[in-house]
């Protein structure tokens, strides 16, 4: 299967939510997508850069479960009190980056919390004209 950056056996495609995105979950829409590719039972995946994927299914569980894992910990982040993108992005992403990667990683971020907010288990407050997430009260 010609998967393009769909599948990647190196790092996790880049799913980003902003302006010029859309779809009003994209997050949703890729874990979407690469379910319906794992349904397909692919052999063997030819990437666009990056080594080719012997084992495609099981790149798409490895990516899967990094989300859920990213989504586990923005909710650890968000049980202590509400926080902007902004925070949260920064939380996540302790490493010195650069400004580039700071962009992406808070468009990733931004994409993480649409999909838990259309969820449910978070929610969006404005305070003081900040936009801020918090975890859904119970």
């Amino acid at each position: 299967m010609f998967c393009g950056d769909h599948l990647l056996k190196e790092i996790t495609p880049t799913v980003s939510a902003g302006s010029k995105i859309d779809h009003p979950n994209p997050l949703r829409a890729y874990l979407d997508s690469l379910h319906r590719t794992a349904v397909l039972n692919p052999r063997l995946a030819l990437t666009a850069h990056g080594p080719d994927i012997a084992d495609p299914g099981q790149r798409v569980d490895e990516i899967v479960r990094h989300h859920d894992k990213r989504k586990g910990i923005i909710k650890c982040i968000l049980a202590n009190g509400p926080k902007t993108c902004q925070e949260i992005t920064s939380a996540l992403f302790l490493d010195e980056i650069s400004l580039l990667e700071k962009m992406i990683a808070f468009n990733e971020c931004y994409a993480h919390l649409i999909d838990m907010e259309m969820e449910g288990s978070i929610r969006r407050i404005e305070e003081q004209q900040l936009v801020k997430f918090c975890l859904r009260d119970k």
